[in-house]
């Protein structure tokens, strides 16, 4: 890929509406003028190794969970209430009447299927896909939430790219990849453990700051896509039992 290419693709990812025109012109093949000097064969993931496989959460990595669970609280609560807000709360800081508030809001029909959008995974993700890798949605299905399940793959299948595969489980750390985009440290140091030679790029969020390990990069949106660019091609790149460098 040379250097001009490369720099019109990066300005399209720059750009919200650039990146929504980059997914329908892959679609349809370049049709645009702008992007004929760009080719699927670049730009796409037409054939890809087995093993060069990236996995993506979603809520809090590609969907804003956090944030829009935070505003349905908000307008549960009295006027006589405290403004509580869990979108920067550890899962046990939540007290236990407003998890029955969580839990109905996330039992509300249509209510997965319609978050939004989080850019900073989105950053990783289109990364991802100009190194070649092949994007494998890994995410936790809710134990007591059966109606989340179809309704996260739903949420895929409207805002990512047709070539997604989706894998939903209730471990994650069963799942092969090369390379893990996710949020929380539980999660990671689960992977990691049965994957020591992985790759972790993890969104930056306040809940995880702090958070430090050798094999994590943790994404600061606007501050170091480089980095994370270089990290996925080094993890692309790697031979099968080959230490990640």
């Amino acid at each position: 890929m040379d250097k001009q290419k490369e720099e019109l693709y990066r300005k399209l990812l720059e750009d919200p509406e650039g990146r929504k025109r980059l997914s329908n012109e892959l679609a349809v093949g370049f049709s645009n003028n702008l992007l004929k000097s760009l080719t699927v064969k670049e730009y796409c993931v037409p054939t890809v190794e087995p093993s060069n496989i990236a996995l993506f959460d979603l809520d809090g990595t590609l969907v804003d969970y956090r944030r829009k669970l935070n505003q349905d609280l908000q307008s549960m609560k009295s006027m006589e209430e405290s403004c509580i807000d869990v979108e920067f709360m550890g899962d046990d800081e939540i007290p236990s009447y407003m998890k029955s508030r969580i839990n109905f809001i996330r039992n509300f029909p249509g209510w997965w299927v319609n978050l939004p959008v989080l850019d900073i995974g989105m950053d990783v993700y289109f990364q991802a896909r100009m190194v070649g890798f092949q994007i494998h949605v890994l995410t936790k299905g809710p134990h007591k939430t059966i109606t989340a399940w179809s309704q996260k793959a739903e949420w895929v299948r409207k805002h990512l790219d047709s070539d997604v595969l989706i894998t939903m489980t209730e471990d994650k750390s069963l799942v092969y990849g090369k390379v893990l985009v996710d949020d929380f440290p539980p999660y990671i140091e689960g992977w990691l453990k049965h994957r020591p030679r992985g790759l972790v790029i993890m969104p930056a969020h306040p809940y995880n700051e702090g958070y430090k390990r050798g094999n994590v990069i943790r994404y600061i949106k606007g501050k170091n896509i480089e980095e994370v660019t270089e990290a996925l091609r080094k993890a692309y790149d790697r031979k099968p039992n080959e230490p990640l460098s």
